[in-house]
């Protein structure tokens, strides 16, 4: 098994750098002797590069040879040496981050897949489809072609289930390490993408949510606070990829953010004060290309307005994505949506009051806010949602800080625990 590893250049990368790897690892291996003789006698341009193999001699004796050696010999002598190679031995190359990839490694691929001479060859290549439509890769249109002539299979990996976190925390850490708790939010802030549980992960031990105790991994800090914390490394790696993106894209995700982590494009487009097409079309096109956002369904306010709701791919994304804008158009994104919620449900406010008191809390339009937690919680009461009750409750009495002494904000207040009363006694008696 060869295994090369593609590198992120800034600028042109290095020609055949995977493929150099991997074969610079297999003539170290047990048969690397063979495998050199097979170089020396199919690709002596390709063993040119392997320089550790040559004496002095010979490594001149092959340089005045390639002076003027096309790429297409490149292409032709790598693929002779692995066909004579596999009639013996089956090989396996894997070559990491094919969106990181130079063109020349792609071409070779590409030609070695059209040949026709049998071979025990597999070359597995992983990618990320999201890195090759932002960076607009060439990786994608081999992979299209290749998997139009039926000379490659796509296999898209799934991300971690709560299962595949258990196994991998129980895997590094021991079973003591992998409690519920630490395993639901784990899943929750990555949706089990590898990348980010284990960015996750590492973070939890440098902020001392996980120590390394006497008596093994433990779960050293509540997990209530660890439910925040966003890697550093993580919010640099969303940043690079919103920058990637054209401005008017980066202004759109940042209004959707405002909406929250699910969100409908009317919404967006009353906090952008865009027609709502356009947000649609947008939001379609970054979706279409998985790019922070994915598509969910379809919905109907009350006042007949059609819109599409969308969901961040992560919760990570969206929490980067939002504290990236000023306080000040936050406040303002915030009271557009709260508007434009409230003249789409004028006679059904109760079904959106939740939604409500989150945008004018955001918004420091605190009065409005506690009057729509308190309508919330009667909400939640009146479908026996005591939890939800209790939760909304709470936090209308929580904003009332913020409010100046008044008659309203007295009866506000007792509105407010009036709520609070029945959902407490409806589960704790």
């Amino acid at each position: 098994i060869g295994r090369g590893q593609c590198i992120d250049h800034y600028g042109v990368g290095e020609p055949y750098l995977p493929l150099l790897e991997a074969f610079g690892h297999l003539v170290q291996a047990a048969h690397g002797q063979r495998i050199a003789e097979l170089l020396r006698q199919h690709a002596p341009s390709w063993l040119l590069q392997l320089s550790a193999l040559l004496s002095p001699d010979e490594s001149e004796r092959l340089r005045q040879e390639a002076i003027g050696v096309s790429q297409e010999r490149m292409l032709r002598e790598l693929a002779e040496a692995v066909e004579a190679l596999t009639i013996s031995h089956p090989l396996i190359i894997v070559l990491e981050d094919l969106h990181w990839s130079d063109v020349s490694t792609l071409n070779w691929l590409a030609y070695t897949a059209r040949r026709r001479a049998p071979s025990q060859l597999m070359i597995v290549g992983t990618y990320r489809p999201v890195d090759a439509v932002v960076r607009d890769h060439p990786v994608r249109t081999v992979i299209q072609e290749l998997r139009l002539h039926g000379l490659c299979e796509d296999l898209a990996l799934d991300y971690l289930s709560e299962t595949g976190v258990t196994a991998y925390l129980t895997q590094r850490f021991g079973p003591q390490a992998a409690s519920s708790g630490l395993i639901r939010i784990l899943h929750q802030r990555t949706q089990g993408n590898p990348l980010f549980l284990i960015a996750m992960i590492e973070a939890f031990i440098a902020q001392g949510v996980m120590a390394d105790t006497p008596a093994g991994w433990r779960v050293q800090d509540t997990l209530e606070s660890a439910a925040t914390i966003v890697p550093s490394s993580l919010r640099q790696l969303v940043e690079y990829h919103l920058l990637d993106l054209a401005s008017a894209d980066q202004s759109l995700l940042e209004a959707a953010s405002v909406a929250g982590a699910m969100f409908t494009a009317a919404a967006v487009a009353a906090g952008m004060t865009q027609s709502e097409d356009a947000v649609e079309t947008q939001c379609q096109a970054l979706a279409r290309h998985g790019q922070f956002i994915r598509e969910l369904s379809f919905e109907t306010w009350p006042d007949g307005t059609m819109t599409s709701t969308y969901q961040f791919i992560h919760s990570i994304y969206h929490d980067v994505v939002y504290t990236r804008i000023a306080a000040g158009s936050q406040r303002r994104l915030h009271r557009r949506m709260a508007a434009r919620l409230k003249a789409a449900y004028a006679n059904h406010l109760s079904e959106t009051a939740a939604q409500l008191a989150f945008h004018h809390s955001r918004g420091e339009d605190y009065m409005q806010a506690v009057r729509f937690h308190d309508l919330a919680a009667r909400h939640a009461l009146g479908r026996s949602g005591y939890q939800e009750a209790i939760v909304q409750a709470r936090e209308g009495l929580a904003l009332l800080s913020h409010l100046a002494e008044s008659p309203e904000s007295r009866r506000c207040e007792f509105d407010l625990h009036m709520s609070l009363g029945p959902a407490l006694m409806a589960i704790k008696g």
